[in-house]
Protein backbone atom coordinates (compact mmCIF):
# COMPACT_ATOMS: atom_id res chain seq x y z
CA UNK A 1 0.00 0.00 0.00
CA UNK A 2 1.26 3.42 -1.19
CA UNK A 3 2.08 5.79 1.85
CA UNK A 4 1.12 9.36 2.09
CA UNK A 5 2.07 11.68 4.00
CA UNK A 6 -0.38 14.67 4.55
CA UNK A 7 2.24 17.32 6.67
CA UNK A 8 4.49 16.80 3.50
CA UNK A 9 2.42 18.62 0.83
CA UNK A 10 4.27 21.59 -1.21
CA UNK A 11 3.01 25.08 -0.31
CA UNK A 12 5.07 27.51 -2.34
CA UNK A 13 4.20 30.42 -0.55
CA UNK A 14 3.02 31.53 2.74
CA UNK A 15 -0.95 30.06 2.81
CA UNK A 16 -3.60 32.53 3.47
CA UNK A 17 -5.47 31.64 6.99
CA UNK A 18 -8.38 30.64 4.95
CA UNK A 19 -6.48 28.26 2.03
CA UNK A 20 -4.16 27.02 5.70
CA UNK A 21 -7.56 25.84 7.51
CA UNK A 22 -8.46 24.20 3.85
CA UNK A 23 -5.27 22.51 4.02
CA UNK A 24 -5.85 21.30 7.15
CA UNK A 25 -9.42 20.29 6.61
CA UNK A 26 -7.98 17.99 4.02
CA UNK A 27 -5.46 16.78 5.80
CA UNK A 28 -7.65 15.49 8.61
CA UNK A 29 -10.04 13.80 5.86
CA UNK A 30 -6.97 12.05 4.42
CA UNK A 31 -5.65 10.53 7.61
CA UNK A 32 -9.39 9.55 8.71
CA UNK A 33 -10.20 7.64 5.25
CA UNK A 34 -6.23 5.86 5.93
CA UNK A 35 -7.46 4.87 9.64
CA UNK A 36 -10.85 3.38 7.94
CA UNK A 37 -8.92 1.57 5.23
CA UNK A 38 -6.73 0.25 7.52
CA UNK A 39 -9.06 -0.42 10.64
CA UNK A 40 -11.20 -2.46 8.15
CA UNK A 41 -8.19 -4.73 6.59
CA UNK A 42 -7.18 -5.14 10.63
CA UNK A 43 -10.47 -6.05 11.45
CA UNK A 44 -11.38 -8.49 8.97
CA UNK A 45 -7.78 -10.22 9.49
CA UNK A 46 -8.74 -10.63 13.52
CA UNK A 47 -12.22 -12.13 13.00
CA UNK A 48 -10.51 -14.53 10.45
CA UNK A 49 -11.74 -13.42 7.25
CA UNK A 50 -10.65 -13.21 3.73
CA UNK A 51 -11.77 -10.67 1.51
CA UNK A 52 -13.92 -13.04 -0.27
CA UNK A 53 -15.69 -14.15 2.89
CA UNK A 54 -15.58 -10.30 3.57
CA UNK A 55 -17.47 -9.04 0.56
CA UNK A 56 -19.97 -12.34 0.35
CA UNK A 57 -21.15 -11.07 3.72
CA UNK A 58 -21.13 -7.77 2.44
CA UNK A 59 -22.69 -7.81 -0.86
CA UNK A 60 -19.90 -6.44 -2.97
CA UNK A 61 -17.33 -7.86 -4.93
CA UNK A 62 -13.49 -9.10 -3.36
CA UNK A 63 -12.12 -7.08 -5.92
CA UNK A 64 -14.08 -4.20 -4.27
CA UNK A 65 -12.93 -4.88 -0.93
CA UNK A 66 -9.41 -5.19 -1.60
CA UNK A 67 -9.62 -1.71 -3.19
CA UNK A 68 -11.24 -0.19 0.20
CA UNK A 69 -8.57 -1.88 2.08
CA UNK A 70 -5.61 -0.49 -0.51
CA UNK A 71 -6.79 3.01 -0.59
CA UNK A 72 -7.35 2.78 -4.78
CA UNK A 73 -11.34 2.79 -4.48
CA UNK A 74 -12.40 6.69 -5.59
CA UNK A 75 -16.11 6.22 -4.70
CA UNK A 76 -16.38 4.77 -1.42
CA UNK A 77 -20.23 5.27 -0.45
CA UNK A 78 -21.42 5.31 2.93
CA UNK A 79 -23.86 2.16 2.20
CA UNK A 80 -21.28 0.10 1.08
CA UNK A 81 -19.18 1.46 4.22
CA UNK A 82 -21.99 0.85 6.30
CA UNK A 83 -22.17 -2.43 4.76
CA UNK A 84 -18.79 -3.95 5.12
CA UNK A 85 -18.84 -2.39 8.92
CA UNK A 86 -21.84 -4.15 9.44
CA UNK A 87 -20.20 -7.22 7.99
CA UNK A 88 -17.86 -7.28 10.68
CA UNK A 89 -19.64 -6.73 13.65
CA UNK A 90 -18.81 -3.25 14.09
CA UNK A 91 -20.50 -0.12 14.32
CA UNK A 92 -19.51 3.36 11.84
CA UNK A 93 -19.61 6.43 13.48
CA UNK A 94 -20.32 9.51 11.24
CA UNK A 95 -19.47 12.89 12.68
CA UNK A 96 -20.70 16.32 11.34
CA UNK A 97 -18.52 19.44 12.54
CA UNK A 98 -19.22 22.72 11.37
CA UNK A 99 -16.50 24.71 9.67
CA UNK A 100 -16.46 27.08 12.99
CA UNK A 101 -16.19 24.27 15.27
CA UNK A 102 -13.74 22.63 13.24
CA UNK A 103 -10.87 25.53 13.46
CA UNK A 104 -10.59 25.23 17.36
CA UNK A 105 -13.91 26.06 18.67
CA UNK A 106 -15.74 22.91 19.11
CA UNK A 107 -19.32 23.19 20.62
CA UNK A 108 -20.87 20.14 21.36
CA UNK A 109 -24.32 20.44 20.67
CA UNK A 110 -26.65 18.21 19.38
CA UNK A 111 -27.76 21.00 16.70
CA UNK A 112 -23.99 20.73 14.94
CA UNK A 113 -23.20 17.27 15.74
CA UNK A 114 -24.86 14.07 13.95
CA UNK A 115 -23.45 11.09 15.84
CA UNK A 116 -25.05 7.34 13.53
CA UNK A 117 -23.94 3.98 14.70
CA UNK A 118 -25.24 1.07 13.29
CA UNK A 119 -25.64 -1.79 15.78
CA UNK A 120 -22.75 -3.65 16.45
CA UNK A 121 -20.00 -4.70 18.78
CA UNK A 122 -16.82 -2.57 17.39
CA UNK A 123 -16.17 0.89 16.26
CA UNK A 124 -14.13 1.29 12.92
Amino acid sequence: MQSFVPDALPVSRPPSSRSAEFMRAARRSILALILIEHKIANLRKRRGLTQAALARRSGVSQPMIAQIESGKLNNLTLKTLARTARALGASLKIDLISRSESSGRRKHSSKSRVNTTSHAQHTL
